[in-house]
């Protein structure tokens, strides 16, 4: 609680800071360079692209007589920087003929205001947007650090369009920021990565970058160092980036190991960096630092950065960097509402306050009305949930509950999960609390009850059950969505603000449950096919088997991506909390514990990688079975060996046929250690245009002299002929069990029936 406190603290003064920012850049930068000729008087040197005096055609030799109507020399800003910025007013001799300038935003390009105005404040509410979705839906650490990357780079880009005018605010914001934002970078691409299971340089090599870089920045900012400052950032920059570069590609070779998953999302974050950063690299600080010029302008270079939120905000919304995809479409439409409302309220301001136009008030008016709307639609959307039943009834309320949750049947798989979906959307409607579902076999439940709902349980008579009966008891209530394994399902509940179901709730909640009825029916039907199918498979035809094969193929896949994204990632979150919080005072219990938490970590990701070997579709067959080898001869006595003849050429094979090929070896290596005795397995491939071969051989017991059908069934040889069959193949077995010569099997597959 008390880092989502100090987060909230930390997102709500970077919204200040950059309102204070934006409230400071009321001059346009002017971009004129002077310098003192021998009658001390200050004449125009270079003037900047973008610049007022750029726009305004002031000329180089140009003499300045008066800056806010006093000499130049007692100009702070050109006393130290030999420039002209922050001025209101300038007069200029130009061939004995004075004129004096009102320097304001009327008189500057288009450019200037997009690059110093827009830009920077549309980057921040982008940087917010993206903090703001992670603070409400954060799931680990490296949200957190996320959030203070993204922040720190929306104040930097806006002070930037201080800096470029000399402000010292603008100074000091962005040299932190260009010193300290690569860091936090790593620092997230560290935590995420650990939390899943990578870790590959030390937490203290962030420390050390952070504490190198702080005492740069206070010699920068105080001046302790006798060098150029901005020579010193750039060296420093440059530095940064060549460690951090070299850190992250160690990274990328180790997540090419891992599940292709991770190894897609860290290529994408690491091609984020690269696009956001790489002008800014090397167009503009390396050839300043080298050549002491520039390929590119600052201002554009650092326009690439827009790169970084929009992509975050992408990985966000379709699910792939943290399961928060429902919040932020909800977001996203808050978003959108807000900006449209926002556009013509702070016009109407304008309207009827009649201010002198500026785009740096404009945004001051635009921002506080947008982060009010959006609040508002927080609000309201809170408390329509907690008010609706009590002010008012909208029967198109629930009309939208039921078209949604028919939309969200669709994407359940087994009858649990429709259970809880009916579950989560009761809740959701009903501001339900307790919310639970039983079995209920001839009026006795399977299940022992919560006590609250036993006044309820008295009033249920069995033979009035049937799907959307509804019992209701004070404020608790139950009702009956369908049967499972010949029991009656009931979901019980209890009502948060201790009213009783009215009339809208209980038609809707009936219809909720005929939903719920039908889809567990027809589930139910699903499974016993399939449970037919797999008891029958023997007897069937070829496509039903390999059918079956893949969809359990399909399901293994499902099984090892549920059991990494969620039971994994909260066994290493668990393991971070012990290590963060210090639970144990005992040196050797708490290292007792890490050491059953790595365990069980690498048991589970074990688990993973033989229900879906990551090798097999990223690197090949051949590399996939040759590490199957590799952990039969680590974790038994046996000699595991594979020869591949001449005649191996795995591009002749499809992904289903890889798998089939896959699964019959690792069955053949379990079998062998289970029951073969032997010390010795070898296995021989061969592939050609035309067929796949595979002879096995052990030097074990062989199989028993009893009927081999059974014996084939008791082994797990059935399913690995029955695959094999299924393919078009054959499989014959060679065994002398009284002599002990062990067991051989050749299989042969015709490439030509894939």
């Amino acid at each position: 609680m008390k880092k989502n406190i100090n987060l909230l603290l930390f997102i709500f003064i970077t919204i200040l800071f950059a309102v204070y920012l934006i409230s400071q850049n009321s001059n346009p930068h002017m971009g004129i360079h002077v310098a003192k000729n021998e009658q001390d008087d200050f004449y125009v040197t270079g003037l900047a692209e973008l610049g007022w005096g750029w726009s305004n055609e002031i000329e180089s030799g140009d003499v300045i007589k008066l800056i806010d109507g006093e000499h130049p020399a007692n100009n702070k800003i050109v006393d130290q920087y030999s420039r002209i910025e922050q001025a209101q007013t300038m007069t200029v001799n130009r061939n004995r003929v004075e004129r004096t300038y009102q320097i304001d935003y009327s008189t500057i390009t288009l450019q200037q205001v997009l690059f110093y105005l827009v830009l920077p404040i549309l980057y921040f509410v982008l940087a917010t947007l993206l903090s703001l979705t992670l603070y409400r839906n954060y799931t680990n650490k490296s949200a957190f650090v996320l959030i203070y990357f993204m922040q720190l780079l929306g104040v930097g880009y806006l002070g930037s369009s201080l800096s470029v005018k000399l402000f010292p605010i603008g100074l000091m914001t962005v040299d932190f920021t260009l010193l300290i934002a690569p860091i936090l970078f790593l620092h997230f691409i560290y935590d995420y990565m650990k939390e899943k299971g990578i870790v590959w340089f030390s937490r203290k090599i962030l420390y050390w970058l952070y504490l190198f870089t702080l005492l740069i920045f206070i010699s920068v900012t105080f001046e302790l160092i006798q060098l150029p400052t901005k020579q010193v950032l750039l060296a420093v920059f440059m530095m940064i980036i060549t460690i951090i570069s070299w850190l992250l590609f160690k990274g990328f070779k180790l997540a090419k190991t891992e599940d292709r998953d991770l190894q897609s999302m860290y290529r994408m974050m690491l091609r984020t960096l690269m696009i956001a950063i790489a002008p800014y690299t090397f167009l503009y600080a390396l050839p300043n630092l080298i050549l002491n010029t520039s390929f590119i302008r600052s201002e554009l270079s650092i326009a690439f950065i827009f790169y970084l939120p929009i992509i975050f905000l992408y990985l966000l919304t379709t699910g792939k960097m943290y399961l928060i995809k429902i919040h932020i479409k909800q977001l996203s439409y808050y978003l959108v509402l807000a900006f449209i409302f926002t556009l013509p309220l702070s016009g109407l301001y304008y309207l009827l306050a009649k201010p002198e136009f500026q785009f740096s008030t404009f945004g001051l008016s635009f921002i506080p009305i947008f982060s009010i709307l959006l609040i508002g639609l927080y609000v309201k959307n809170y408390l329509d949930r907690r008010l609706r039943v009590t002010l008012f009834v909208d029967k198109n309320y629930y009309q939208e509950s039921l078209y949604r949750f028919s939309e969200h049947l669709k994407d359940q798989n087994n009858t649990v999960s429709i259970l809880r979906a009916f579950q989560r959307e009761i809740e959701d409607v009903l501001n339900a609390e307790d919310v639970r579902y039983y079995q209920m076999d001839q009026g006795r439940l399977l299940d022992t009850a919560e006590q609250s709902y036993q006044a309820l349980l008295k009033k249920i008579q069995p033979k009035q059950l049937h799907v959307g009966k509804i019992i209701q008891s004070g404020r608790t209530w139950c009702i009956t969505v369908g049967r499972k394994a010949n029991d009656d399902v009931l979901f019980f509940g209890t009502l948060a603000d201790g009213r009783r179901l009215n009339s809208e709730e209980h038609e809707w909640l009936a219809t909720l449950a005929y939903y719920t009825s039908v889809s567990l029916e027809n589930m139910a039907k699903i499974e016993d096919l399939l449970i037919q199918l797999s008891q029958n498979q023997a007897s069937q035809s070829n496509w039903i088997n390999r059918l079956i094969f893949n969809w359990s193929e399909n399901e293994r896949k499902k099984l090892a991506s549920d059991i990494h994204d969620s039971f994994l990632q909260k066994v290493i979150l668990l393991k971070r909390k012990i290590d963060d919080n210090h639970l144990f005072s005992k040196d050797s219990s708490r290292k007792a514990l890490e050491q059953d938490f790595e365990d069980i970590i690498f048991d589970i990701r074990e688990t993973c990688r033989e229900l879906t070997p990551p090798l097999l579709m990223e690197v090949g067959l051949e590399a996939a079975l040759r590490e199957l080898v590799k952990k039969c001869n680590l974790r038994t006595n046996i000699l595991f060996t594979m020869r591949i003849t001449d005649f191996f050429n795995e591009n002749l094979l499809s992904s289903e046929y890889k798998h089939m090929i896959f699964r019959t070896i690792q069955e053949l290596f379990n079998n062998a250690i289970k029951h073969s005795h032997a010390d010795k397995v070898t296995i021989t491939l061969s592939i050609t245009e035309e067929q796949f071969e595979l002879i096995y051989f052990d030097n074990g017991v062989g199989l028993p002299e009893k009927n081999h059908q059974e014996v084939e069934k008791q082994m797990g040889l059935i399913g690995i002929k029955n695959r094999i069959e299924s393919f078009g193949g054959m499989i014959l077995f060679h065994t002398e069990p009284k002599s002990n010569k062990g067991l051989e099997m050749v299989t042969k597959v015709p490439i030509t029936d894939v």
